[in-house]
C-alpha cells in the first residue's frame, strides 16, 4: 500500500463525513463517531480496506501521523519501503488507541510516541537510515 496523500475531511452535519482530495473530488466517506478527534477541514490520511463499499475503515489526523513518523525518523532519513511500513503501523496503532478512553488512551499514545523515539535512537546508534530491517528488530513489519 503506497503512502497516502493528505486529503480533507468535510463535516456533512451528520455522523457520516466525506474525504475529498485537493480538487474537492469525493474520495470516500467515514463514520465520524468512530473518529471523533477529526475536525472539519482537517487534513487526514485514511486506509480503505474495500470491505465496506460505503465507508473507509481508518481515518487519522495527518498532523498526528506525520508527527509520529518524524519522531521515528533519524537525521539520516528513511527508506521509501520503511516509510510505508512505518506509516501502516502508525495508522493501525492510532486506530487501536481509539479503542481506549481517557487516561488509558493517553497512556497508549504516550507509549507509541516513546516507541517512535526508541526507533530513532536505534537508527542513530547504527549510523544508518531507517530500514525495513531496523523496523523488524523493533517488532514492526
Amino acid at each position: 500500500m503506497p503512502i497516502q496523500q493528505r486529503h480533507t475531511a468535510y463535516d456533512l452535519g451528520t455522523k457520516f463525513w466525506e474525504i475529498r482530495n485537493k480538487d474537492e473530488t469525493l474520495i470516500t466517506f467515514f463514520n465520524h463517531n468512530r473518529f471523533p478527534e477529526i475536525m472539519g477541514g482537517a487534513e487526514v490520511y485514511f486506509m480503505d480496506l474495500d470491505l465496506d463499499s460505503r465507508l473507509c475503515e481508518n481515518v487519522q489526523s495527518a498532523v498526528k501521523v506525520d508527527k509520529l513518523i518524524k519522531i521515528a525518523t533519524p537525521e539520516t532519513g528513511i527508506e521509501s519501503e520503511a516509510e510505508q511500513v512505518l506509516w501502516r503501523y502508525v495508522m493501525m496503532a492510532l486506530l487501536s488507541a481509539l479503542q481506549r478512553q481517557g487516561k488509558s488512551q493517553k497512556k497508549y499514545e504516550a507509549q507509541l510516541e516513546a516507541k517512535m523515539g526508541d526507533i530513532r535512537e536505534r537508527a542513530k546508534a547504527g549510523g544508518s537510515s531507517m530500514t525495513v530491517e531496523l523496523l523488524a528488530t523493533c517488532g514492526i513489519d
